[in-house]
């Protein structure tokens, strides 16, 4: 099974959803990894470091999209790469279902799967680690 990771391109996004670390880790369980050309830069990994870590590179998102059959990427997926999404694939990202109705149809349409990571307030994680954290206090009701 091949997992890739696109260059994010939503405005100001300096993540990356995979790391060369995270790669060797996949390989180890039996995974190929493929991350597009330039996607970990942001963040301050190469391509030469993906390399060096047995990750193939892919010259384009088109490529990547195509060859991969789990992609993974931090933000919710733009208009021009839900297109992409065909039968067969799962997209492993943050989404939000009810602010991305549109594109959950057209996902479901194509016949694909998207798995998505939901942040919500009212996640037990989330309160969780805003009191370790203690950046807010929350209502007793969110409690």
């Amino acid at each position: 099974m091949i997992i890739g990771a696109p260059k994010e391109i939503a405005v100001d996004e300096k993540r990356v959803a995979m790391t060369p670390d995270s790669a060797t880790q996949l390989q180890k369980l039996g995974h190929d990894c493929l991350c597009q050309s330039g996607a970990g830069l942001h963040a301050g990994f190469s391509d030469a470091a993906y390399e060096k870590a047995g990750v193939k590179i892919a010259k384009t998102a088109e490529e990547l999209w195509k060859t991969a059959d789990i992609i993974s990427k931090v933000r919710p997926p733009e208009a021009g790469e839900v297109k992409f999404l065909k039968k067969g694939k799962l997209l492993i990202s943050f989404f939000y279902p009810a602010q991305n109705t549109d594109q959950m149809a057209l996902i479901a349409k194509q016949d694909a799967m998207s798995l998505p990571w939901i942040w919500s307030p009212e996640s037990a994680a989330r309160r969780k680690w805003m009191r370790y954290r203690q950046w807010q206090t929350l209502p007793d009701t969110v409690q």
